[in-house]
């Protein structure tokens, strides 16, 4: 049976584009709300023995994207304290996901600057969608980026990331997690 307590405070859930700070500031946005960390993407790639990227080049991206709503599903029917949840860059694109995260989690979107995301993907050679030869890179990435950004904005609360430490970020996430919860209350 869950506590008032539970009903309080239930998941939350970072969202935004690869690079964003999803799963860094997840280990310490859980850590602070005293809370357990799930990465989505780390439990698919551990359930299966496999990375995502090969997930991706065996099965394509709608075959990972239903992967991803089952885990998610998962997540919320195990009956598990409320824990921080971190997706991959395309989870919310799904309409399934997106529904289930915005009804059962208190969505952040981790919002950094295309520039920023440029910088910080320049090197990524573990991010399946961003496997595309060097000098196809940026267009690709500014035309996802421009894709997935009216979803990202359907989230409960922002959280520009760009120029920020992961402390700030954190810091910032958390006082926002509180103060959106006391407004539900």
């Amino acid at each position: 049976m869950k506590s008032n307590s539970d009903k309080k405070r239930p998941h939350l859930c970072l969202i935004g584009f690869s690079g964003s700070g999803k799963s860094t500031a997840g280990r310490m946005v859980a850590k602070q709300l005293r809370r357990r960390i799930v990465d989505i993407d780390a439990q698919i790639a551990s359930a299966r023995g496999v990375s995502i990227s090969e997930i991706f080049e065996s099965r394509g991206e709608r075959y990972f994207r239903k992967l991803d709503e089952k885990e998610i599903r998962k997540q919320f029917n195990s009956g598990c304290p409320p824990s921080v949840v971190a997706i991959g860059g395309g989870g919310f694109e799904n309409a399934i996901t997106r529904r289930l995260l915005l009804e059962n989690t208190v969505v952040v979107y981790l919002k950094c600057s295309l520039s920023e995301i440029m910088r910080r993907m320049k090197a990524a050679t573990d991010r399946p969608l961003l496997n595309v030869p060097a000098r196809e890179r940026r267009e690709f990435i500014r035309s996802l980026f421009a894709e997935r950004r009216a979803h990202y904005e359907m989230a409960h609360i922002t959280v520009t990331t760009s120029g920020k430490t992961v402390g700030a970020v954190t810091r910032e996430i958390c006082r926002k997690y509180k103060t959106y919860e006391r407004s539900k209350v």
